[in-house]
């Protein structure tokens, strides 16, 4: 299994080449996530709770200097900011998953999230978010 964002040392620094989700429910988060990484995606994260919000940290304010250099430099690099969506559906009970994929499994990857019913589903490509369902 993966590791879920346990440590308050994760922050998510650089979301490129992933596809990002959000699972209302916990339990089916946690299922898809095992789903996942048996399909053989690579990095793999479930992020709930406070260690959750802390690791997405759409600002970089809970990491210092570095952190908030990061984030100013993505939102102005970037064509949107999901990352604030992703940490208020984390506050609100829901999981938020985060997977490596290449262009070749993204049909893969979307069919498998269709059927834990995730939304707001970004795949976070080079200076470009790109919405697969919103």
């Amino acid at each position: 299994m993966a590791a879920n964002a346990q440590s308050n040392e994760e922050f998510i620094t650089d979301p490129t080449g992933h596809m990002i989700a959000v699972v209302d429910d916990r339990a089916r988060a946690a299922e898809l996530e095992g789903q996942l990484e048996g399909a053989g995606f690579e990095e793999v994260r479930l992020y709930i709770g406070h260690d959750g919000e802390h690791a997405i940290d759409p600002l970089g304010e809970e990491h210092g200097v570095t952190g908030g250099a990061v984030r100013t430099v993505q939102q102005a690099l970037t064509n949107k900011d999901n990352l604030a969506e992703y940490a208020a559906a984390i506050e609100e009970g829901a999981g938020v998953l985060s997977f490596r994929v290449t262009d070749e499994r993204q049909t893969e990857a979307l069919s498998l999230l269709d059927r834990y019913d995730a939304h707001m589903v970004n795949f976070f490509g080079t200076a470009v978010v790109h919405t697969l369902k919103p």
